[in-house]
């Protein structure tokens, strides 16, 4: 069998899928470099950053824990990332579940599930964000 070529695919298609690469990518960098998406992504970042508060980060992590399945182990390490850094913010929530993703005791195949749930919490709308802010009121 040796010499014997056991490839499946032709040169043909093989330039094809490499076409459809490139017209993704290219569809990908026109997407970012269009001055109105990143005006407007720019917006939506800034919205989260400035938007409301959690009242009570306890209470707020605690509920971030339950809804989005993340573990109960990294609760602690979640609330003191969100209480040393003291932004109580949707971003600041996001950024507490990322940064977990970096500790070296986390797996890559974890980390990124939790980059993934910070992406989630980045694309929350208000009542979702409002839930977790008010977490206190509503445990109360």
């Amino acid at each position: 069998m040796e010499g014997q070529n056991f490839e499946v695919f032709t040169d043909e298609t093989r330039k094809k899928q490499d076409e459809l690469i490139i017209a993704e990518m290219t569809d990908a960098m026109k997407t970012m470099i269009d001055p109105a998406r990143v005006r407007a992504m720019g917006e939506r970042l800034q919205a989260i950053k400035n938007g409301e508060t959690a009242e009570n980060p306890i209470a707020a992590v605690e509920l971030t824990v339950k809804e989005l399945d993340l573990r109960e182990t990294e609760k602690d390490s979640i609330l003191e990332t969100f209480l040393r850094d003291g932004d109580y913010s949707q971003w600041g929530m996001a950024a507490a579940v990322t940064e977990l993703a970096n500790e070296d005791s986390t797996s890559y195949d974890r980390a990124c599930e939790l980059e993934d749930i910070g992406g989630k919490i980045l694309a929350m709308n208000l009542r979702q964000w409002g839930t977790i802010a008010h977490a206190e009121k509503i445990a109360a």
